[in-house]
């Protein structure tokens, strides 16, 4: 009896060695599980606090006038500003925000669609046959729109000959202004989401921007910039929806508008 005993004590020292050789390849490898080996990192969208207002910038468009009819080809933009020097660094302590070399700068938006950033009063655009709605406005040197009622100018006008547009803008309106391109480096930690809107204002029970991340959903009901953190590097998609307080898209020209920005861990060179 003894001896058969002795005889099964190898099998069973060698079938317990094989079970715990087996869980140890298991938990050092949970590819095999279909799952990653970590979790992709929360995406958050917080609200910039404590930024200054510029209350008393004045913003006037010389040209083109509304309902210009306009040449194809080169055009000259002209802007006054008052109380709103261009080229001026604008700084917000606690954030390594996207900078533009411009530093405070005018932004053209042609069609929301068509971003143009320039430090000078008065610029070139090269505009093909088609209706324009030119949304401008006042811009830190970070990209942050001034959101006062005298900073920006909208208008329309066309160019070329063919059917004229006359749209409708006397209602709420939404134009995708940030974020836009490529960030790298420590500049992708923080990233702003800017927006403009007219003819309305944004609150809990009111209108809302309704912003898509990848896959994530979020509800603004402020307009302030806001800060984007958790993007993983590569694509990413922004989508902008401006909705009424039953959370259906608002019947306007300007209601939506997606974007793909690029992230990348590289320093600028």
């Amino acid at each position: 009896m003894k001896r058969a005993i002795y005889s099964i004590i190898p099998l069973i020292l060698a079938v317990m060695i094989c079970l715990i050789s087996c869980r140890s390849r298991e938990n050092k490898d949970p590819v095999s599980t279909g799952k990653s080996a970590r979790e992709a990192p929360e995406i958050i969208l917080q609200p910039l606090k404590n930024i200054p207002l510029d209350e008393a910038a004045i913003f006037r468009m010389n040209y083109p006038g509304e309902y210009h009819a306009l040449d194809a080809g080169e055009h000259r933009f002209s802007y006054e500003t008052v109380n709103f020097r261009l080229g001026e660094e604008t700084v917000i302590p606690g954030y390594n925000l996207k900078d533009s070399k411009l530093g405070r700068h005018i932004t053209l938006l042609l069609n929301n669609e068509i971003i143009i950033h320039h430090s000078s009063p008065e610029f070139g655009v090269r505009l093909e046959p088609g209706h324009y709605t030119a949304l401008s406005f006042l811009t830190r040197s970070n990209y942050e729109s001034l959101k006062g009622p005298d900073a920006y100018v909208i208008r329309q006008f066309d160019v070329g000959n063919g059917k004229k547009g006359d749209l409708d803008l006397s209602g709420p309106n939404l134009f995708y202004h940030m974020p836009s391109g490529s960030y790298s480096g420590k500049a992708r930690e923080n990233i702003m989401l800017d927006f403009f809107i007219i003819n309305c204002s944004l609150s809990v029970d009111s209108y809302k921007v309704r912003v898509a991340i990848n896959d994530t959903l979020f509800l603004v009901d402020e307009w302030v910039p806001h800060i984007i953190r958790g993007l993983p590097d590569g694509e990413s998609t922004i989508s902008l929806e401006l909705i009424d307080g039953s959370g259906d898209r608002v019947s306007s020209p300007f209601n939506s508008m997606s974007r793909k920005i690029f992230l990348a861990d590289l320093e600028p060179v």
